[in-house]
């Protein structure tokens, strides 16, 4: 009955494979920023563009297709971890001009002001990764230059100290963190034994559980929730990769490839769309901004 569902999919306006169209360009070109969503707007921090490491803060509105600049990050950098807990941006990690940070810097968007909070414990690492979950930051993996770190760690906005959670399974960096019910899913990234890991932590048990590998996956790889499904965009080597993950059954299915593969970009979720933003390809730093639609039209 394949062609029948298919039939009736398309009749109700979706497509099974989605659609993607350009947004307007982000005004600095860069790679290994971050993107965050908050109250409808998409926020890319920080990065590098072929000579320097940035502090800029650019932010989106997908309604009206522009942009605004509002206050630098004060530490610039790239490739740390970024992640939303109640309407506030806690960028940890990075690398920066003198080597790996342990930096934790938090903006405001009300206030268009940052404020710092405590160091990440441990090494100081980059290619970490983030999520927010039950009103928590969640800071997971990263490479320190030498070691690949499995430790994780979750902090509460306004406390003094990082709490320790229970390592993952397996160490990694470069791979990418999502909350989604009551879970952390850890795709993708570079670890001892594979780049194609999908492992979910659930903080109530403190415990890891194996999800189903994600095909193709690389290091780099970029995962954003889409109405309680996982999408997993590109990967290193200017991938085009876009596979979609159901948390409930447990299997990936196939979406409409990325426009453009690229590396080191930014990632979000407005409403009912995905958001790739910038990054790095054959020598060329990227302000390009590609949209992802599950509806036709």
């Amino acid at each position: 009955m394949p062609f029948l569902r298919q039939a009736i999919v398309a009749a109700a306006g979706i497509s099974l494979y989605g659609r993607w169209y350009q947004g307007e360009p982000m005004p600095t070109p860069r790679s290994g920023h971050v993107a965050v969503a908050v109250n409808g707007l998409i926020y890319c921090i920080g990065g590098f563009d072929g000579v320097n490491w940035l502090g800029n803060n650019e932010v989106y509105d997908p309604v009206s297709n522009t942009w605004r600049t509002v206050a630098p990050m004060p530490t610039p950098r790239d490739s740390m971890a970024a992640a939303a807990v109640g309407g506030k941006i806690h960028v940890i990690g990075g690398y920066g001009p003198n080597g790996a940070l342990d930096t934790h810097e938090i903006y405001d968007p009300k206030t268009d002001s940052w404020t710092t909070g405590p160091s990440l414990p441990g090494n100081k690492r980059f290619y970490l990764m983030a999520a927010s979950l039950m009103g928590r930051l969640f800071v997971l993996g990263g490479y320190d230059g030498i070691n690949i770190v499995s430790a994780a760690r979750s902090y509460y906005p306004g406390s003094t100290n990082w709490l320790s959670e229970t390592d993952m399974l397996n160490g990694r960096y470069l791979g990418d963190a999502v909350a989604i019910g009551s879970r952390i899913y850890v795709i993708g990234g570079t670890s001892s034994t594979a780049t194609n890991l999908n492992e979910s932590y659930d903080p109530t048990t403190r415990t890891w559980r194996t999800e189903t590998p994600l095909p193709g996956g690389k290091q780099g790889v970029k995962i954003v929730n889409l109405n309680g499904r996982i999408h997993a965009l590109g990967g290193q080597g200017y991938d085009t990769l876009h596979q979609e993950y159901d948390v409930s059954s447990m299997k990936w299915t196939a979406r409409a490839p990325l426009p453009l593969g690229r590396d080191q970009f930014g990632a979000a979720v407005v409403g009912e769309k995905i958001f790739v933003i910038g990054g790095y390809r054959e020598g060329q730093y990227l302000n390009r901004v590609d949209i992802f639609t599950p509806f036709e039209g």
